[in-house]
């Protein structure tokens, strides 16, 4: 079972093994060792439902986008069965970040300047996608940055800010209020 080679990935990392030599040792490159370190990663009560095919393999890459096993469970069992697809899960738990490459804001701020500021990126191992968590920071890196930056964008961050956070913060709102959060 796949559960058994995640669960020996584990041991190395327990071991305190480097990612390379793990990868190595499997025959896999860095990257599908990064991967399968990640998923034995997984809660082990959700680990176990995957041996017992109640939880299938996307699902369980869905649920390693966290480390958090309190969380991972916790979506897990509040999501009602049509939603446990791995696109489901993987949205309910990242229902607070954005897409780091897409999303309007986070193309206005930048990933650098994110980063820097203390920012989080979530940089997904199964996916070409980045994901930056919608915090305070993220929304008050527009004034402070760009405007200390150039103060020819003072006018540019105040409109972004007057016009597009509240229909951001609206958005989110409406959301929530269907049961979406």
């Amino acid at each position: 079972h796949p559960a058994d080679e995640f669960a020996a990935f584990k041991r190395m990392i327990d071991e305190g093994k480097s990612g390379e030599t793990i990868a190595a040792r499997f025959g896999v490159s860095p990257l599908t060792g990064a991967r399968r370190m990640r998923l034995a990663n997984v809660s082990p009560v959700l680990m176990a439902k995957f041996r017992e095919d109640d939880i299938d393999l996307q699902q369980l890459i869905a649920l390693a986008i966290t480390d958090d096993h309190e969380k991972q469970e916790m979506v897990w069992e509040n999501a009602s069965p049509w939603e446990r697809n791995a696109h489901s899960l993987l949205r309910m738990l990242t229902e607070n970040e954005v897409d780091a490459v897409n999303h309007p804001l986070a193309r206005f701020v930048g990933i650098e300047p994110y980063e820097a500021a203390g920012g989080y990126v979530r940089r997904d191992l199964f996916s070409d996608g980045s994901r930056m968590e919608l915090s305070t920071a993220l929304l008050a890196i527009p004034t402070s940055s760009s405007t200390s930056v150039n103060p020819a964008l003072s006018f540019r961050a105040d409109l972004f800010n007057r016009a597009f956070i509240p229909l951001l913060l609206a958005g989110r709102q409406s959301t929530s209020s269907l049961g979406h959060n």
